[in-house]
């Protein structure tokens, strides 16, 4: 969401239901929606070192986060915005344009190339760790020509106060004189080689609102908030129709393992429910569920309720309910009551992601920068899936906090597991068991601000020795024993929190569930068309280059070609040397290559080439990137 759009939702907060008691509670969440993730950007970024794109910058961060323990990575939106280089992508203009495109005075995006960015999910998934694309579907920004728009004329409706203020290269054709010109709705994107209007996915003044089928611009789907607002039913479902096919040619090209959507509460949910059926259809290229989140900036339950179900709760959402409970906890503790802390979460928390900071509301509304470890412990011992906001860990006010963050994820992948079960609540005071893998109490300051001593009932058993856990000094003074009913007393300072787990427990008992894991394979797929930045195959040799690791194997898919010649393709190593590839063969009409055992790490190429005439057609290459030094 662009700065905007966060000042109009902070002007607008909508208020939560306040409950005054949750003594009872019990939420099972299955595992797979607890994996840490990371958010690894924040608006605007810096420019990188001279000489370094930010994807290369950030793949350099990447031993670092498995070594944190995140499985997963939130990245920008990584299309060509209509700012250009400018850009951070919430006014995007050419969806096929991932920076390898001359246009809009750039060819690289903010975060740079094309090739940077395949290179960096691939480096991502050799340190064990998931990739998540920002999504920008409900408009479009950088349109190429303003129009006439008679939609807007019978409505008598002007986008464009001053028509002589349009530059001549931002007027259309054969303009009539006199002609008003009154929005700015033509997008012509590049083709292959660059000539504007040749590339996918052209747009209108029909395929926007006030539209044909929608005239108006009404709230919430209809209203031009940020952008051109996309209509996705106009001209027989054009616009819905082409983001569904630009939904599966990303994830295809990129190999990348979910989606996070902005600003969902603008876009249609029978559209929302289409594209991620469409997206899901098959796997993350790297195993697993293809993963969504939408970003439904609200807490009012009922309304998140709906929308989960018109969507057929099909992606998890960010928990904004959380995030300003959490605030109101941090910034005025002593009015705050800790009984609430549950009751204003997202009800789903199988399917809710909370934060304690991101890109907008680090900018207009932040937690504390210097009071944001007890929110992360929170966040990282509740049921639900938790997140962790890139200038925390790597940028901090506070700097306490990184080491405090390695601590809360160790402790949340290992022990954060299991039915969340409350042993006890008041106005300062929160308790929370996840059932014999870890107890969590947490103290908001209160009104007196002193420590406080308690007595909760536990599942751990009697006689049980406890340690401390996810806080600094560790040893045998912070170990306690559970007593014969399985009850244990608990000293909890103000503004901080304890945490406790068995004090036998071991890797083995208590395994690193939801850390990164080891090298991943990473799937790749080229498409060759006019259309787009690659053009059509012909007789002349076509190049894929992939970052590959020693040891590992290559295999590349050729599909879609037409024509009576025979494909050929082709693996040469980085010294330009083709590689022996027992692994050939063409059957209905798939051409595939595999090379196992590769002699080096280093960038392969897969040579791709169809005799005859141009055609358009596919090359799906799977491999593995070297893991860089430092992981884990």
């Amino acid at each position: 969401m662009n700065v905007n759009a966060a000042c109009a939702r902070f002007r607008h907060r909508p208020s939560a239901p306040y409950v005054l008691a949750l003594l009872a509670l019990a939420v099972a969440a299955p595992p797979a929606s607890a994996q840490v993730l990371f958010q690894q950007f924040y608006y605007p970024i810096d420019p990188p070192p001279k000489g370094v794109s930010w994807w290369r910058h950030a793949t350099g961060q990447l031993p670092a986060l498995s070594r944190l323990g995140v499985a997963a990575i939130w990245t920008p939106v990584p299309v060509k915005g209509g700012s250009g280089a400018q850009s951070m992508g919430y006014d995007p203009y050419d969806l096929y344009d991932l920076g390898a495109k001359d246009q809009k005075g750039t060819v690289a995006t903010r975060f740079g190339t094309k090739a940077e960015y395949l290179a960096y999910v691939a480096a991502a998934h050799a340190n064990g760790i998931r990739v998540y694309a920002d999504v920008v579907l409900n408009h479009a920004g950088g349109a190429d020509v303003a129009q006439e728009n008679p939609l807007m004329a019978r409505l008598g409706w002007d986008d464009i106060a001053d028509d002589n203020a349009v530059p001549p290269r931002h007027r259309p054709a054969g303009l009539s004189p006199g002609a008003n010109l009154r929005s700015w709705t033509g997008f012509r994107p590049a083709g292959a080689g660059a000539p504007p209007g040749a590339g996918r996915f052209p747009r209108t003044w029909r395929h926007f609102h006030p539209s044909e089928i929608h005239p108006d611009r009404n709230e919430p789907y209809h209203k031009k908030e940020f952008a051109e607002d996309l209509c996705f039913e106009a001209e027989n479902g054009y616009v819905a129709r082409g983001l569904n096919a630009w939904g599966e040619w990303f994830r295809a090209q990129t190999g990348v393992d979910g989606y996070r959507l902005d600003a969902v509460k603008l876009v249609e949910p029978a559209f929302l429910d289409g594209f991620s059926a469409r997206v899901r259809r098959q796997p993350a290229p790297s195993g697993g569920p293809f993963f969504l989140v939408g970003e439904f900036w609200d807490t009012n339950q009922d309304l998140l309720s709906r929308f989960q179900a018109a969507t057929r709760r099909q992606m998890s959402l960010f928990d904004f309910g959380l995030f300003y409970a959490l605030w109101d906890m941090t910034e005025k503790p002593g009015a705050f009551d800790m009984r609430t802390l549950l009751s204003r979460r997202l009800p789903d928390r199988a399917r809710a992601v909370s934060f304690v900071s991101n890109h907008d509301v680090d900018r207009f509304q932040p937690i504390a920068r210097r009071k944001r470890i007890l929110p992360y412990a929170i966040t990282l011992a509740m049921s639900g899936r938790p997140s962790v906001f890139h200038l925390d860990y790597f940028r901090p006010e506070d700097p306490a906090l990184p080491p405090a963050l390695r601590r809360l994820v160790a402790v949340h992948n290992r022990f954060a597991v299991g039915r969340e079960i409350v042993r006890f609540a008041d106005a300062d005071v929160l308790v929370l068991e996840r059932e014999r893998n870890l107890l969590a109490a947490f103290h908001d300051g209160g009104r007196s601000g002193a420590a406080r001593r308690l007595r909760v009932r536990t599942a751990f058993g009697p006689r049980v020795r406890l340690r401390t856990v996810g806080s600094e000094p560790v040893g045998p003074a912070n170990e306690t024993i559970t007593s014969a009913d399985g009850s244990v007393t608990l000293v909890v300072p103000p503004g901080g929190f304890v945490l406790l787990v068995r004090a036998d427990a071991t890797p083995k008992t208590h395994p690193d569930r939801f850390a990164a894991r080891g090298p991943l394979p990473t799937t790749q797929v080229t498409e060759f068309a006019d259309d787009l930045d690659t053009g059509r195959l012909g007789g002349v040799w076509r190049e894929v280059p992939v970052l590959a690791a020693a040891g590992t194997a290559i295999t590349a898919r050729v599909t879609g070609t037409r024509g009576k010649g025979a494909v050929s393709v082709e693996v040469r190593d980085p010294q330009g040397r083709a590689l022996k590839a027992p692994g050939r063969g063409r059957r209905g009409g798939e051409t595939l290559l595999r090379v196992g055992g590769l002699p080096r790490a280093g960038v392969y190429r897969i040579r791709v080439r169809a005799p005859g005439p141009p055609t358009a057609g596919r090359v799906a290459v799977t491999y593995t990137a070297p893991a860089l030094p430092g992981g884990r």
